[in-house]
């Protein structure tokens, strides 16, 4: 396990997240389970019975939790907008398909109409990770890696590629260790507090380990500034 640094370029210098926090932990996390348990992929973890991934990455203790040595994406954002999706029936569709005429409920139920709000952010378009890992491993699952944040599949966060076509992906040595805390102490990532909260620090109940979503997962967390980064 070494020091290393990941890189990529968006491809169009954005990608959907309210928070701005894009995890290198649950970015390898995601792509190892989708190489490896596709057919579960988290969908158990509200019973509590889901997967612990097999990640190339060191581990620390803070705060009585484990947590990877792995940073949030850092960036220099040039600003956020607002981007509405939809979900809307088709009655075309339902006229086709249904013998007899009825009233479909669209205001409730699985065939309710949505208007959804999604934050996307402006950032880069290069985003940076740190880490301590095990390079090979960590380039690896990095390499089926297209596109981060949330609304992928509707083009969102899309990775550029390189001169092959792949997801262009950098990942290489770094001299120091900024998993954890970077330069002059920044904080690099959401880290649990514990009883002892530090004076003026941003607390937040947040995910310490992938998947963060899990209720077990989360726990009271000094939270990281993103969106300033100028290295």
């Amino acid at each position: 396990m070494r020091p290393l640094r990941v890189s990529c370029r968006l491809a169009d210098g954005c990608f959907a997240s309210t928070d701005g926090l894009l995890m290198l932990d649950a970015i390898l996390a995601a792509e190892w389970m989708r190489r490896n348990h596709p057919d579960q992929y988290y969908n158990d973890g509200a019973k509590g019975e889901y997967i612990e991934p097999q990640l190339p990455l060191a581990e620390v203790d803070v705060a009585g939790h484990r947590i990877y040595r792995a940073s949030a994406a850092q960036y220099l954002k040039r600003g956020e907008y607002i981007h509405y999706w939809h979900k809307r029936l088709d009655e075309g569709i339902v006229e086709k398909h249904i013998d007899r005429p009825r009233k479909v409920d669209t205001k409730a139920g699985h065939y309710k109409g949505y208007r959804m709000p999604l934050v996307v952010q402006l950032a880069g378009p290069m985003l940076y990770w740190f880490c301590r890992g095990d390079l090979a491993g960590v380039a690896d699952l990095l390499g089926g890696v297209k596109a981060l944040g949330k609304k992928r599949s509707q083009g969102f966060g899309m990775v550029g590629l390189d001169t092959a076509g792949r997801p262009g992906w950098t990942v290489e040595e770094w001299l120091e260790d900024w998993g954890i805390y970077g330069p002059d102490g920044r904080l690099m990532r959401p880290v649990p507090v514990g009883n002892e909260i530090p004076e003026g620090a941003r607390v937040m109940r947040w995910g310490i380990r992938p998947p963060f979503w899990l209720h077990n997962n989360k726990a009271l967390c000094r939270m990281p500034e993103v969106g300033d980064w100028d290295g």
